[in-house]
């Protein structure tokens, strides 16, 4: 099995692959897209780094399960922390077993489902999943997102989630998939679009790596008392832009708010949903424990 994921907020990948290192060890192989090309090659030792256009997710997934070289990749993104040091092999060794056995995600999404041959059918979570890339290559699937006017699928958002097009397609091709169960605790902790976050803050310099604080941020400001998507999404990565100070005593880049003055203009918003601090807290304090010697 390989490791793929893909980069566009530096600070976190780097921090996303020490702590993965420490965690599965330096023999599995790693394979970073670096989407911003703002990587530091130097600090991922034993890593491949490819610079990759920022395109839609699920297009970077079927180009790296067009070329991956081994039959099994673990998809994750670098705001997905693997907690479980046998998670790894307990999914290979499922999935060897197995050759129907297409998609093992660590996670469901939790906000609609659909019965397919009379069977309730969950839709899998992509922050951690493993695919059998030989059986997505003979089927010649994508995991992109796919457009829809069906109101059943995904809340009648208008399309399939990553990947979620493929699991159903899968399925009708009478092929296996496996995820964790909601009702059990997912062995993988998340953020929440750290990196679309961060993205929307900061703009890359052209002519260097380093990046800046786009101009429109006064409006940003404005808004986060009224966006809770917006509001959670800032706390995650800069969150992460302050660990990464305390970690390697280093500057990362500036915000505009301290991360006091951040959470007072969020603050109603924590009081409806405290899971939003909480697993904010609980990523920091894995990462803090296991990084910070």
């Amino acid at each position: 099995m390989e490791i793929f994921t893909c980069s566009i907020f530096p600070h976190l990948t780097r921090i996303w692959y020490d702590y993965t290192r420490l965690v599965l060890g330096d023999d599995i192989p790693i394979t970073i897209y670096d989407c911003s090309r703002a990587l530091e090659q130097t600090w991922f030792e034993g890593a491949t780094i490819k610079k990759f256009k920022n395109i839609e997710h699920g297009l970077k997934i079927d180009h790296f399960i067009e070329n991956a070289k081994c039959k099994l990749v673990l998809v994750t993104d670098d705001d997905a922390f693997i907690r479980d040091t046998s998670l790894v092999g307990n999914i290979e060794n499922a999935m060897n077993k197995n050759d129907r056995l297409a998609i093992f995600s660590c996670h469901e999404r939790d906000h609609w489902r659909y019965e397919l041959n009379e069977q309730l059918v969950h839709p899998i979570g992509t922050y951690t999943f493993a695919v059998n890339t030989e059986i997505i290559r003979k089927e010649n699937l994508s995991l992109r997102s796919v457009p829809t006017n069906e109101k059943w699928v995904n809340s009648g958002k208008g399309y399939w989630d990553t990947a979620n097009y493929t699991q159903f397609q899968l399925l009708k091709k009478e092929y296996e998939i496996k995820s964790i169960p909601l009702s059990i605790d997912s062995p993988v902790s998340t953020l929440f679009g750290t990196s679309s976050g961060f993205i929307g803050w900061y703009k890359k310099s052209f002519f260097s790596k380093s990046f800046k604080l786009k101009g429109n941020r006064k409006k940003l400001i404005a808004q986060l008392p009224k966006d809770k998507y917006l509001f959670e999404r800032t706390l995650g990565f800069v969150a992460i832009l302050d660990l990464y100070k305390y970690i390697y005593n280093e500057m990362s880049l500036e915000f505009p708010l301290t991360w006091n003055e951040l959470l007072s203009l969020g603050d109603h918003f924590i009081e409806e949903d405290e899971r939003i601090l909480q697993r904010i807290d609980s990523v920091l304090s894995l990462l803090r424990k296991t990084l910070v010697k």
